[in-house]
């Protein structure tokens, strides 16, 4: 029986032309499962097919280019993150072959949701580490947040400020893989004793039919991101520490005991533009607000320089505009010379060489 409207039924598949996998994994599935749930696995095989170095989406590539930027421009912790074996995040979720994969909803690739990476790194800390960074210690509940704890008679005003419900400080983005470094997989779980597992009438035994079920992961790398207020840079290195250790020994998605989800951290290697741009947005985040208006101008000057290659000024300028208005100054500077030619730059590309 097919699954698909009747609209859709007779389209075939062409990966060149079709590059969402993600759309074509919830809304295309051509035939309903049989006895053999031959239909599920055909299904994620051409899924898998969509995504691949012949048939690499350019819109994708072009979109997390722009996000990195941003995140690196917002002073993000970033991490590039290698699946060690295959990745299954959202097997639970809603799917039409009954096991999910969470895709990205606008192009189809597979992510990681930054929840499961917060969840990962929190249970870890409070399952592992001591002291301050125990499941109810201050560093733990700064980071993470955590529900109310009942004070005690001898708690000071602190301790008892300390103890009120609160959310963490650090913000974790989804992981998005890298274009061209990922893949859709076919893989099978099998139930060995299904009515004994199932509601548990029948005792396993050794003639019992075993039942191969297919289900989708995922390979390759991802971009990790976790960020924190300026003044609170520190945190997010401490987050992104617990979580490299939760990755690489506990995993994130589901079948984690059999394996999956392990992942291996490395820094990300910049040129020495990118370091130069990183040196920038690093000293910008750290401006007070209550500075900016004084010293906005040695930002500006060093925008005009050749110190930021023309490529960037643009992204550079609007970080620059962000700044000004995050510290309330956009009324006090938007009929200033330097500020006109900074939104020059953003809008009409007309920036400085």
């Amino acid at each position: 029986m097919s699954v698909r409207r009747d609209a859709l039924k007779d389209i075939s598949f062409q990966p060149q032309s079709f590059p969402n996998a993600g759309l074509w994994f919830d809304k295309y599935l051509k035939k309903q499962k049989d006895s053999t749930l031959e239909p599920y696995a055909k299904h994620i095989e051409l899924t898998g097919k969509i995504h691949t170095r012949k048939y690499k989406p350019q819109a994708y590539a072009a979109f997390f280019k722009r996000w990195k930027a941003q995140l690196k421009a917002m002073g993000a912790e970033l991490r590039e993150a290698e699946v060690v074996g295959r990745l299954a995040a959202g097997l639970g979720g809603e799917s039409v072959i009954e096991n999910g994969l969470t895709f990205h909803h606008t192009y189809g690739v597979p992510i990681i949701p930054g929840s499961s990476l917060k969840g990962t790194a929190r249970t870890y800390a409070a399952a592992n580490l001591d002291g301050v960074w125990a499941e109810k210690g201050a560093a733990f509940r700064t980071l993470f947040g955590g529900q109310v704890l009942a004070p005690d008679d001898d708690d000071s005003d602190a301790d008892k400020e300390r103890k009120k419900a609160r959310i963490g400080i650090a913000i974790f983005y989804d992981a998005l893989p890298l274009p061209g470094t990922f893949k859709i997989h076919n893989e099978v779980m099998t139930v060995h004793h299904k009515e004994h597992y199932g509601d548990g009438s029948q005792p396993p035994a050794d003639w019992d039919s075993p039942t191969p079920i297919p289900f989708a992961s995922a390979s390759g790398t991802f971009l990790i991101a976790i960020h924190t207020a300026p003044e609170w840079k520190e945190w997010a290195g401490s987050a992104m520490g617990i979580l490299k250790m939760a990755l690489a020994e506990s995993g994130v998605g589901g079948k984690t005991s059999s394996g999956y989800g392990r992942f291996t951290l490395t820094e990300l290697t910049l040129s020495p533009e990118e370091q130069n741009r990183k040196n920038f947005y690093e000293a910008l985040n750290a401006l007070p607000n209550n500075r900016v208006a004084n010293q906005i101008h040695r930002f500006v000057n060093r925008w005009r320089s050749p110190e930021i290659p023309k490529p960037y000024k643009q992204e550079v300028a609007q970080a620059i505009l962000n700044k000004v208005h995050e510290a309330g100054r956009k009324k006090n500077s938007q009929d200033k010379s330097w500020y006109q030619s900074l939104e020059d730059c953003v809008h009409n590309e007309n920036c400085p060489d």
